[in-house]
Formats: C-alpha cells, sequence, structure tokens
C-alpha cells in the first residue's frame, strides 16, 4: 500500500491514458492529429472522430465526472517554465465551478508545484516565435468549448489544463517530466478530497 491509497478509498479515479495513441505512435516525434489527420484534443463539440466519439459516452457522460484533468506536455521556446496550468477562460459554462477552480484548487496546485521546486506560469497562447509587436504576444484566451479543458467546464465539471515542458525528443528526461505531472496530479487529488463536500455542492 502506497502513500496515496487513502485517496482511493475517497473518491474515484477514471483515468484515460491516451485519447490519441495511433497519432502519438506516428512518426519519431508522434502526431497531434489521429491517423484521420483530425485534431482529436479539437473535437468535443462535433464529436467527428471515433476516438471522441468512443470516449464521451463511455467517460464523460458514463461516469459524470466532478472534476476533469486535461494532462499534456508541451514544447519549448519561447515557453520557458517547467509547468503551466489553466482552466476554463470563457463564459461557456457555469461560474461557480469556475471561480472556485481558479481562487482555491489551482493556487494549491501552484503551491505544491513551487516548493517541490518547479517554476510555474499560467497557460497561454504565444506566436510562433519572438515579436517585437505586442499585438502579436501572449494571449490569455482559451481555446472554446472544443477542447477538452473548456468542455468540461460547460458540462458543469471543474477542469484545469496540465501542460508540462518536455524537450523535442520525448524520450528525454522522463523522470522530471513524470514528478511534474505527479506532483501536480496529488496535489489536485488531495485538494478534491479535502474539499470534497465543496466540490460536490458546486458541480
Amino acid at each position: 500500500e502506497g502513500p496515496l491509497q487513502p485517496l482511493t478509498r475517497e473518491a474515484i479515479f477514471v483515468l484515460s491514458p491516451a485519447l490519441n495513441p495511433d497519432g502519438g505512435a506516428m512518426g519519431p516525434w508522434g502526431s497531434r492529429n489521429n491517423p484521420m489527420n483530425l485534431n482529436v484534443n479539437r473535437d468535443y463539440l462535433r464529436m467527428a472522430t471515433e476516438e471522441i466519439q468512443a470516449w464521451v459516452p463511455e467517460v464523460i457522460a458514463a461516469w459524470r465526472p466532478h472534476v476533469i484533468v486535461d494532462a499534456h506536455e508541451l514544447v519549448g521556446p519561447p515557453r520557458i517554465y517547467d509547468f503551466y496550468l489553466s482552466y476554463p477562460l470563457d463564459i461557456a459554462g457555469p461560474t461557480l465551478n469556475w471561480n472556485l477552480t481558479r481562487h482555491a484548487l489551482v493556487p494549491h496546485m501552484v503551491e505544491a508545484l513551487e516548493a517541490a521546486g518547479f517554476s510555474h506560469f499560467p497557460y497561454h497562447r504565444v506566436p510562433s516565435g519572438l515579436v517585437e509587436d505586442p499585438s502579436q504576444g501572449v494571449s490569455a484566451g482559451s481555446y472554446g468549448a472544443q477542447a477538452l479543458s473548456s468542455y468540461g467546464g460547460a458540462q458543469a465539471a471543474m477542469t484545469v489544463l496540465f501542460e508540462s515542458m518536455r524537450p523535442r525528443d520525448a524520450r528525454e528526461n522522463l523522470e522530471p517530466r513524470v514528478r511534474r505531472q505527479e506532483v501536480a496530479l496529488r496535489a489536485l487529488s488531495e485538494w478534491v478530497v479535502e474539499n470534497a463536500d465543496q466540490v460536490v455542492e458546486t458541480v
């Protein structure tokens, strides 16, 4: 029995290790798109891909989770921090869960990441390279409800997007990359269990 075993007595965890396994196996670096050249991570409204056609009814609809984690990695620069967090940034869904996520859950995870020695910055979109025109700079806008992190919020779940830094070669630096995700997931899970009544009432 590991140190996190007590969490499984207080909450149900539903894990989807990879929503695009075929794309991940394409080429030396994998592909964001699936073999049909469709972006699975932008398909939560249209449900045009077989992956999302299966996943939404079998996970979201079947389990109706209170909290959703959309875990990713990203390659930098121009992003340079170890870990980025985000949550629905539009008006697609209810506000009570958004406020609880923004003002309580996310700060708790940031504190845990920084205590473990990892740098953090709010997730943002950036231009393709460094630019001198400020109007072409970073944006805190979301991708809309077609992306899981916003789609979950529109479904009234508390949703958090994880983006952890990795090198171009996905085979490198596995240990610190796994550690970052572990710290964030543990902090999230412990917070949700400790505040279960408030989470259930809010969602």
